[in-house]
């Protein structure tokens, strides 16, 4: 999980900021990922952005985050597929579909 990271309190407050902010979150998370270089508990924390926005455009960002190298990013992202899954069965699918084996849901 995120929260096993040295500094919890920012990342507990940074958990509250994504969370008031919802969906409208969404587009701003996935432009952050596309700069890349973060490192681990950061990947997760924006994985788990994506999850409480629960937008479909997120998709494809957590799947690529189910293939991260690092279990705690995966794990947060394959929640958030879960959850965007429950709303719409063709992620799961396509999730099922990825070649990368630790990506198969």
């Amino acid at each position: 999980m995120i929260l096993n990271v040295p500094d919890t309190d920012g990342v507990d407050h940074a958990l509250e900021a994504l969370e008031g902010w919802g969906a409208a979150a969404t587009p701003h998370i996935l432009a952050v990922l596309g700069d890349g270089g973060y490192k681990a508990p950061q990947r997760a924390l924006l994985a788990r952005g994506l999850t409480i926005g629960g937008q479909p455009e997120a998709a494809e960002a957590l799947l690529k985050l189910a293939g991260d190298g690092v279990a705690d990013v995966r794990e947060e992202a394959a929640a958030g597929l879960a959850a965007l899954g429950a709303q719409d069965l063709t992620l799961l699918e396509n999730g099922a579909k990825a070649r990368k084996k630790n990506v198969r849901i």
